[in-house]
């Protein structure tokens, strides 16, 4: 059996590690390499597809011609993880915010838990990181469209979809498309009983928001915890105490802190348009907002809308800068600054900002134009707030 990799990030490198420490057959295919083509792909029995390489790439849609099954690296390791207990989130937002505080609170049982997927960690690493796999109980997976598209025998005991909003529409050909990708987790259940969507704004009865997550909107991703922590019959007295245990995550609605009294706030992880717009719900005037990056592809009409009610200026940067600027050219009065890089951008926001504005860099697109990911770009802006 050989196996062909389409991706060298760190999906790809996690399936090949795997691979090989089972002596299997494996070769890494990625357009940086010149080697993923119709021709190369065609030599191989499976490809593990990485979820950078769209299934419309020319050798992906080959490989499917000529009838080579598409795998993911999720594929790979779950048929080793069958006493584990799985549970799957997705929805166009609020994902890792979602795995994270159920992962903090199901820890506080005792359990040896698993975060990983679309999360940062590849399901493959799990076997790097446990020596007792068998010892595993909860297996938590952020899951993207893209993962849902390829996957085939993954069972759930509990699947969430949080929420549906255009997003990706550089990779689906029609809305519907991409929605029907994240509506795929419920094909995956064991039983409808752990079935959760649209878990909603209002913060469930009896429980106290989360300390340290920042913003109404995020209610939803608390509910979505809840709901699945009540499913596995975690006692309320814990589910309390992680919420108010929990950290929060980096690089969403991250108060750095404030500059001349100015408030810097890091929301690098906002790369649609509809977790901008919960973003701006938070303030109610003088932010300045820094838009761009790769684009998906989407209207921009909601965002600006949203930006009337607390936006004084925008700063735009990446490759999708010309396009939110024509955007907000057309149907905006506010001040839009082509600042091309985010340096750029922050030097000129902390100049025209005043006491009791907000710099908040929101960006709605994706960060691999000028940085290897948003966690890349977040670490950017935090370190150009501590040089001010």
């Amino acid at each position: 059996m050989k196996f062909a990799i389409a991706g060298n990030a760190n999906s790809g490198q996690s399936a090949y590690r795997f691979l090989i420490s089972r002596n299997q057959k494996v070769e890494i295919l990625d357009d940086k390499n010149k080697n993923l083509k119709p021709e190369i792909i065609a030599k191989f029995d499976i490809v593990i597809l990485s979820p950078g390489i769209p299934r419309n790439h020319p050798a992906v849609l080959f490989a499917i011609m000529i009838g080579i099954p598409i795998w993911n690296e999720i594929e790979l390791a779950i048929s080793f993880l069958k006493k584990s207990c799985f549970i799957g989130v997705t929805g166009s937002n609020g994902k890792s915010t979602t795995v994270a505080l159920l992962g903090h609170i199901l820890k506080l049982l005792g359990s040896n838990v698993f975060i990983g997927g679309n999360f940062g960690i590849p399901l493959c690493n799990i076997f790097e990181i446990s020596d007792k796999i068998g010892d595993i109980k909860y297996i938590i997976l952020e899951l993207s469209s893209f993962q849902l598209e390829t996957i085939s025998s993954l069972y759930l005991d509990i699947a969430i979809l949080l929420n549906l909003s255009p997003n990706h529409m550089d990779r689906y050909s029609t809305l519907n498309e991409y929605y029907a990708a994240k509506l795929k987790i419920f094909n995956f259940l064991k039983s409808s009983n752990g079935k959760i969507t649209f878990p909603g704004n209002l913060l469930l009865d009896n429980f106290k928001s989360a300390k340290k997550i920042f913003g109404d909107h995020n209610n939803q991703n608390i509910n979505a915890a809840i709901m699945s922590a009540k499913l596995l019959d975690v006692p309320n007295d814990v589910i309390q105490e992680g919420l108010n245990t929990f950290s929060g995550l980096s690089h969403r609605l991250e108060i750095l802190g404030y500059k001349k009294g100015v408030c810097w706030v890091n929301d690098s992880k906002a790369t649609t348009v509809d977790s901008v717009v919960s973003a701006l719900r938070c303030f109610d005037h003088g932010v300045h907002l820094i838009l761009g990056g790769v684009g998906k592809g989407v209207d921009y009409s909601l965002l600006i809308d949203a930006a009337g009610n607390c936006v004084r200026n925008v700063y735009l940067i990446g490759n999708e800068a010309l396009n939110i600027e024509k955007a907000f050219n057309e149907n905006s009065n506010i001040k839009s600054f082509l600042s091309i890089t985010l340096e750029n951008a922050v030097h000129l926001a902390s100049k025209l900002s005043n006491p009791g504005d907000t710099i908040l860099l929101s960006p709605a697109c994706a960060s691999y134009d000028q940085f290897i990911n948003f966690e890349h770009r977040g670490n950017a802006f935090k370190e150009l707030f501590r040089a001010f």
